[in-house]
């Protein structure tokens, strides 16, 4: 399963996943508004670790949400999503001495 951030040409944020990630971002780009929609991160995993990585991140940022899986592009989200990429990919995070 993919987890996946995008950013519209509107600036917000959609964070979502889908076991095809292809096909979902074709669906999305056919039904929104904005003029295009870039990829930012993909992040894949099993089923399980996906759903609630994202059932997590949805919860913590309901403060910073648009609407339905679309956010504002706020220091809160550009960081659960630098969080989300260590999470996934812990050879990217750097140790702090």
């Amino acid at each position: 399963m993919t987890l996946y951030f995008l950013r519209g040409s509107s600036g917000f944020i959609k964070i979502g996943r889908s076991s095809n990630f292809d096909k979902r971002l074709s669906e999305i780009r056919r039904a929104t508004t904005d003029e295009h929609v870039e990829v930012l991160h993909v992040f894949h995993g099993s089923d399980d670790f996906v759903i609630a990585a994202e059932r997590d991140l949805h919860f913590r940022l309901t403060g910073d949400r648009f609407k339905g899986e679309w956010y504002f592009s706020t220091p809160a989200v550009l960081e659960a999503m630098a969080h989300t990429d260590r999470q996934f990919n812990p050879e990217n995070s750097s140790v702090q001495l």
